[in-house]
């Protein structure tokens, strides 16, 4: 399953505290590195992934431990490939009877 996970910051962390949560982002990052299909940041702060996990809780593991999580607000949409999408919407609109071009 993919999942698109935004991350902003809701509290700056203080300045003194930046040099280790780096360090244990590093390490969080190598740790989970198998299930980020996309991973980065934001200019302005914050940051996303793009997580193809097996399932919700390998999702939840990997964003709790996240360093920056705690002093961030999250996002968690799920992603359906385009084509899936597409087709679901077009099954749904013929099964009410309304006529889709190919």
């Amino acid at each position: 399953m993919k999942f698109l996970v935004i991350q902003t910051p809701t509290y700056e962390v203080p300045i003194e505290q930046v040099p280790g949560m780096l360090a244990a982002e590093r390490d969080w990052y190598d740790r989970n590195r198998e299930y980020l299909d996309a991973y980065g940041w934001f200019v302005e702060g914050g940051g996303f992934g793009i997580a193809d996990v097996p399932d919700a809780e390998t999702l939840s593991r990997v964003n709790s431990e996240h360093p920056f999580e705690r002093a961030s607000t999250t996002q968690i949409h799920v992603i359906v490939d385009a084509d899936v999408a597409v087709r679901q919407v077009r099954e749904l609109l013929e099964q009410q009877g309304i006529a889709v071009p190919a």
